[in-house]
């Protein structure tokens, strides 16, 4: 296989992975958001409509606020590795950049190198799996947001 053919795999793979990354962040932070806000917002309304609701509702506002109180907590590590996403998001986004710029030159030492630091990230990727939303945001949004024509280049 070519060496650019390699740089290109190599730029398809890191342009995904990073999108995928940040998007994976971005729902954490929705979703954290969300177990956050919901209780609140039914306390609210069992604090201060309780005499429009019955008995039972009232319990079931409860247990849904419970459970979702019970997520946050659950899931509270993921939700601390929001910023560590980024991060190696950010990481994977410099090895694209390098392998477009090394795309344009012929030197097989920059491919050997740009292959090493992949395959070193890969370790820290195992720690932060792309989750099925953050596959599926960042094939929606990657066209528009990422220039990927040299990828597409026929070599």
């Amino acid at each position: 296989m070519s060496q650019k053919k390699v740089l290109q795999r190599i730029g398809e793979d890191t342009a995904y992975t990073f999108k995928g990354l940040h998007k994976t962040a971005d729902w954490l932070n929705i979703e954290y958001k969300i177990y956050l806000t919901l209780p609140i917002v039914f306390s609210i309304i069992v604090l201060g409509f309780d005499d429009y609701f019955g008995s039972f509702t009232l319990k079931v506002i409860a247990v849904v606020s419970l459970v979702f109180t019970f997520m946050v907590i659950k899931n509270q590590n993921e939700y601390e590795k929001i910023n560590t996403y980024r991060q190696l998001a950010d990481k994977y986004k410099c090895l694209h950049d390098k392998a477009e710029t090394y795309y344009y030159e012929d030197n097989e030492i920059n491919l050997i190198e740009l292959q090493n630091t992949k395959a070193n990230y890969s370790k820290e990727l195992n720690e932060h799996p792309i989750s099925m939303i953050g596959r599926f945001w960042s094939k929606k949004v990657i066209e528009e947001e990422m220039n990927l024509k040299w990828i597409k280049e026929e070599v």
